[in-house]
């Protein structure tokens, strides 16, 4: 499936910004989403405040995580940590919290991540945006394309 597909899909969260595709609507007594945002490496969940509060704002559920051995969690990181354990993040925060019919957002390296969250708990999730994220396709990793020098 082409990435443009998926895009299509996500009712163009992606393509027009999900800030603006989510709040351009206006008021209405609409039940609120939930969203789980999660960020790409080398971020933290503090990267998305800015569109959390506008979410909130109009009545929706958001969550930011922080993954394990990023942004403020840095502190974790250890050679154990890895795609896996990023999943594992969301799963339980999902899991934990209860949260069922979520909107799951991936930006960045994150798209990965959400795609094995969707692997593992499809039931719990509503809809899959994948913000200029990456997307793997069947048997690649993330460093299959990359030139050696830099897998080296």
């Amino acid at each position: 499936m082409k990435r443009r597909h998926l895009l299509s899909g996500a009712a163009g969260i992606a393509g027009a910004g999900l800030a603006s595709a989510a709040l351009a609507q206006p008021a209405r007594a609409a039940q609120p989403s939930t969203f789980v945002l999660v960020h790409g490496a080398w971020h933290g969940g503090w990267c998305w405040s800015r569109v959390a509060a506008r979410l909130r704002e109009r009545g929706h559920a958001v969550y930011t995580p922080t993954l394990t051995g990023l942004g403020e969690r840095r502190h974790l990181i250890s050679p154990q940590v890895n795609l896996d354990t990023h999943v594992e993040d969301i799963v339980n925060l999902l899991q934990f919290e209860e949260l069922e019919r979520v909107v799951l957002v991936g930006h960045s390296y994150a798209g990965i991540v959400i795609s094995g969250v969707a692997d593992r708990v499809p039931q719990r999730l509503r809809q899959l945006v994948y913000l200029d994220a990456l997307l793997l396709e069947p048997g690649k990793s993330l460093f299959s394309d990359f030139p050696p020098a830099w897998k080296a």
